[in-house]
């Protein structure tokens, strides 16, 4: 059975800028995990986004995508504030089933910082709510 696990979870957290943690669990066995960012009003960075090469292509990936939504826009009504947009970056070519994904969850390729890593560039993708 597929479980949630939140670090730190949004009940214990104060008005500092937050980066939760989100654990997908698998009978106890870790099958992805995500990491957001909030620093801005309304503005949410994804810093990872990860699912085990043998459990992709199942729907895991959209989960936790949906959970850091949903976490992030609760945070954002506790602030009286709307979700606004979500953005990651991602490496041009070494994360090809990344842009995939993002694009297909309606992400927008926004911009590209040439030559800031090694070979490849990264390249942003954003998603807006309002």
């Amino acid at each position: 059975m597929m479980e949630l696990a939140y670090d730190p979870p949004l009940d214990q957290i104060g008005d500092s800028p937050l980066v939760q943690t989100i654990r997908l669990m698998d009978d106890g066995k870790p099958a992805g995990r995500a990491c957001w960012h909030y620093s801005a009003p309304g503005i949410v960075q994804i810093l990872e986004l990860e699912i085990p090469p043998d459990r992709q292509r199942k729907g895991l990936g959209a989960q936790l995508l949906e959970s850091i939504i949903a976490q992030a826009q609760s945070h954002c009504r506790k602030r009286r504030q709307p979700l606004r947009q979500v953005w990651m970056a991602v490496r041009q070519k070494s994360h090809v089933l990344g842009r995939a994904f993002l694009t297909d969850h309606g992400f927008h390729h926004v911009g590209t910082l040439p030559k800031l890593l090694p070979a490849e560039d990264l390249l942003i993708y954003l998603k807006s709510y309002v």
